[in-house]
């Protein structure tokens, strides 16, 4: 424990497990023991309520909240994608299922003249199309628990285990997503199969199935109309920076495509198109091919577009943010040097150690150093990212925009807060931790969030209030400013090597350290 406290910088116990003299935990079958336990060290003396009693089952709620919280943006990120992985398999089904109809007209055809019905023609594509739905449904989810289970060997091989437990696979984990399958795999082929319902008997005269999907004016009104809408929102969601437009042109304008699909396939294939003759008879081939069903062509492509339009949004957002949260953190940092952890996550309690501050204090050359502390809390009960800082100093180091109110003015009652809480200079805001529960009044309220990974704390505390709220915290990193001599940077290296799994960098470099943290979802 000594060793473990000096290399982590904490110098006390963060929790104490105790087994009751029942050989119960609390949770189990004499919860009087556990009662009479809490009791017993709530009247400890020295200790000002900074501790709390909790049962197994109580600590394991608290840490799968904890967790919830911390993987939310994950969690709706994964889901986004998921929507969107069954928009375009609905798209490929559709597509799938609506060749196979027009390639099957003529048969069709005679069914309907020797007396079959139109719902017996439907019930013959959706008997096909359940059959497909529970076989592939069964096979994806077989293919995905195989999947789980090579990522978990892969990343054992490369030494990144990352569960401590056996894996569970929940009934719900598998029913759902066999049950989308099955619902969007019906869902898909209804159309077609509507479509080969309403085939005439006479068309088993014909040589070929006529598609007339791009001659209908109401069709190609309606979906250029919403093309021209989605283009006039998007347009001036990016004047007004409006995101709610944004997300409606979004839409309108992927119905749209779907609705004008057909025109708009033989408008290109008499246009654009011309430009496949270049290759001859093959080039004539596709061009005819592809006016002639304008339906089934707009579908195929559709698909590609819709995997196209994913990848540049992602590419786009993904590259965005990252240069913007370069940009920010190089805009706010006032110093020439950082000392950061190899990882500031405040979730895996390493940091810097808090004496790598006073050391490079110490060096000749060091004009000013500013260490930050971040640590999660609960905040009115939300999950929150908190940071210490030094009030004298900060300012110096690092602009915070502050718009209301006074950093250097934080004390034991009052905190800073981002202007994306929407609180005002006088509010008040009860803030739980591991060294227990106090109500702050609002000091200060800034615009610029220090550096973090993913995100910088939406509270700022002084240090001191910081340190009696999460005990033994690390420093996350320290904002050093120097003469520039080369001299001076290597005495601060000396004494980043010898602490160990911390680095020394420029502000630019750590500002673009810290946006590329995208960079792994995005390859």
């Amino acid at each position: 424990p000594d060793t473990a406290a000096e290399l982590l910088s904490a110098p006390e116990y963060d929790r104490i497990v105790v087994e009751l003299d029942d050989g119960v935990d609390g949770a189990g079958a004499s919860p009087d023991a556990y009662v009479a336990f809490a009791a017993e060290v709530d009247g400890l003396g020295g200790l000002d309520g900074e501790v709390e009693v909790l049962s197994g089952a109580e600590l394991v709620d608290e840490m799968q909240t904890e967790v919830d919280d911390r993987t939310g943006f994950q969690t709706t990120f994964l889901l986004f994608f998921a929507v969107i992985a069954l928009v375009a398999g609905s798209t490929i089904i559709y597509n799938t299922f609506l060749i196979a109809v027009q390639q099957r007209t003529r048969e069709l055809a005679l069914l309907r003249s020797i007396g079959a019905s139109r719902r017996q023609v439907v019930g013959s594509i959706m008997t096909e199309a359940t059959v497909v739905a529970v076989v592939s449904s069964a096979i994806g989810a077989v293919l995905g628990i195989a999947g789980f289970y090579g990522l978990i060997a892969l990343f054992e091989a490369i030494g990144l285990s990352f569960l401590s437990t056996s894996v569970e696979i929940a009934a719900a984990s598998l029913a759902i997503p066999v049950v989308l399958g099955f619902v969007v795999t019906l869902g898909s082929a209804f159309l077609p199969a509507r479509h080969a319902a309403s085939i005439s008997p006479m068309a088993a005269l014909r040589d070929a199935a006529v598609d007339n999907s791009a001659g209908s004016r109401w069709r190609s009104r309606i979906g250029v109309g919403m093309l021209v809408l989605a283009t006039v929102l998007t347009l001036g969601a990016t004047v007004g920076n409006a995101g709610g437009g944004a997300i409606l042109g979004l839409v309108l304008g992927f119905v749209g495509v779907i609705v004008a699909g057909p025109t708009i396939t033989r408008f290109t294939s008499a246009t654009i198109g011309r430009v496949l003759d270049l290759f001859g008879i093959t080039g004539r081939l596709a061009r005819t091919n592809a006016a002639r069903n304008p339906r089934r062509s707009a579908s195929t492509a559709f698909s590609l577009t819709l995997g196209v339009a994913l990848v540049s949004l992602f590419t786009v957002v993904a590259d965005s943010i990252s240069s913007g949260v370069s940009s920010d953190v190089d805009d706010g940092l006032l110093t020439d040097s950082v000392v950061a952890a190899v990882s500031d996550n405040p979730a895996n309690g390493v940091g810097v150690p808090r004496s790598v501050s006073a050391e490079v204090g110490a060096v000749d050359g060091v004009e000013l150093v500013s260490p930050v502390a971040t640590s999660v809390a609960s905040v009115d009960g939300e999950f929150a990212v908190i940071g210490g800082v030094d009030a004298l100093t900060i300012e110096s180091a690092y602009d915070l925009d502050v718009v209301d109110g006074s950093i250097e003015a934080l004390d034991a009652t009052t905190l800073a807060v981002h202007s994306d809480e929407e609180l005002v200079v006088g509010d008040t805001v009860t803030l739980a931790s591991p060294g227990g529960t106090t109500e702050f009044t609002v000091g200060a309220v800034f615009d610029r969030a220090l550096p973090g990974s993913p995100v910088g704390p939406d509270y700022v505390l002084e240090r001191s209030t910081f340190d009696a709220l999460a005990p033994g915290a690390s420093d996350a990193f320290v904002l050093v400013d120097t003469d520039g001599s080369e001299a001076t940077d290597a005495a601060i290296q000396v004494i980043v090597d010898d602490a160990g799994a911390i680095s020394l960098s420029s502000a630019q470099e750590y500002a673009d350290s810290l946006g590329s943290f995208l960079d792994t979802f995005q390859n």
